[in-house]
């Protein structure tokens, strides 16, 4: 239910603040009128120099006495916001160490106490500051990354895009031409710099078996299901929006004059829904645009805005310098708070991860393929 404010009451709270503010206003200015040296300090002024002057900071003097607490505690609360997205970065670090042991684990270079899957890392993925069998950022690995942040074309959206422990794909990403976009940015930067891509190049040894186990499972339930896969995605798939499928059923099941209909509305009106499209794709831009000059103006700092024939361009390219340039301060800050957490023993705040339900179906699936191919029901393989 709406709690509907009763006007009376809120006429009255604003006029005992008016009260509050005149009554402050007369004393402050009568304590000024009778300052010993006031007179004398605006006597090089012009004439109602001081009356202007004690009027506006008075002004600024009540806002500060009244508000001030609230900026501090605004200020403080951006800061902070600040801090954690430098952790975050600390967390990209960490991405890729972790990236590395999980190439090495599937080729099975190692073992990992805390792995028993491969979906492992992507649970470890939601946590990575918290993961216990990871080395330790280095103080290296921090300029590495400081050098990586103040790249003239680097984006600060190319750190947030997630999928970190997608092997599949950031492998396919490296080794398959045409899918670069896959490997993060920083994982290209740091290998281009240490040499490290190698690890890309190791044979996915145990993925493979595990594959093997899951498709026993599933060619067994598919069996027991009379065909019918409840893995296969496409089976509930139907885009009613698609085009080609519309003019596939019209062309297929309906009469000669729908069919005439369809081909003549679609040619009367391909023209439309193409400036439609293009209003939608502005509209959206500008909505970003839009955001950015949030943003930008929430900072209450100036950022450097560097030359560009398109005027967007230039303020989203500096504001991602100016992000930069922050997070490359605060790592140094962020780095030790890291190192004392984790020389204490201490845990970092993490969210709640929602995967865990998946990680036990898919170690069930795996372990009952090995039933069905008469080996132990276990995951020492």
């Amino acid at each position: 239910m709406i709690n509907l404010r009763n006007p009376e009451e809120y006429i009255f709270e604003e006029i005992a603040k008016l009260r509050e503010s005149n009554s402050l206003f007369r004393r402050w200015l009568k304590e000024y009128d009778e300052m010993e040296g006031i007179d004398a300090f605006f006597e090089q002024y012009p004439a109602g120099t001081k009356t202007m002057f004690l009027s506006s900071y008075i002004t600024k003097k009540y806002l500060w006495h009244k508000k001030g607490a609230n900026c501090l505690k605004k200020q403080k609360k951006r800061d902070q916001q600040w801090i954690d997205k430098a952790f975050e970065h600390l967390g990209a670090i960490l991405q890729k160490k972790l990236f590395d042991l999980q190439c090495m684990w599937r080729a099975e270079q190692l073992t990992i106490k805390e792995i028993e899957i491969s979906y492992d890392f992507k649970i470890w993925e939601e946590n990575v500051l918290n993961c216990p069998f990871i080395d330790l950022i280095t103080e290296e690995e921090i300029r590495m990354y400081q050098d990586f942040l103040m790249q003239d074309d680097f984006v600060n959206k190319d750190i947030e895009l997630g999928g970190w422990q997608g092997h599949y794909e950031i492998k396919n990403g490296y080794t398959i031409s045409g899918l670069g976009h896959y490997v993060p940015a920083w994982y290209e930067y740091h290998n281009q710099r240490t040499g490290k891509n190698l690890v890309l190049t190791l044979e996915d040894i145990r993925g493979k078996k595990e594959d093997f186990y899951a498709d026993l499972t599933r060619q067994y339930e598919l069996e027991l299901n009379n065909g019918v896969d409840k893995y296969d995605e496409t089976i509930s798939l139907f885009n009613f929006t698609d085009k080609d499928l519309i003019e596939f059923f019209v062309t297929t099941f309906d009469d000669k004059t729908t069919q005439q209909k369809f081909f003549d509305f679609k040619e009367k009106f391909s023209k439309l829904e193409q400036e439609q499209e293009d209003e939608e794709e502005a509209a959206i831009n500008n909505r970003a645009y839009f955001k950015l000059l949030t943003k930008m103006n929430e900072l209450e700092e100036c950022v450097a805005v560097p030359s560009h024939n398109d005027f967007k361009q230039a303020l989203a390219k500096g504001y991602s310098r100016y992000c930069s340039e922050k997070i490359v301060r605060l790592l140094p800050i962020v780095y030790q708070k890291y190192l004392t957490t984790k020389i204490k023993g201490q845990i970092f705040p993490y969210k709640k991860c929602y995967i865990l339900e998946l990680r036990e179906e898919i170690k069930e699936e795996i372990i009952q393929g090995r039933r069905l191919n008469g080996e132990a029901p276990n995951l020492k393989f």
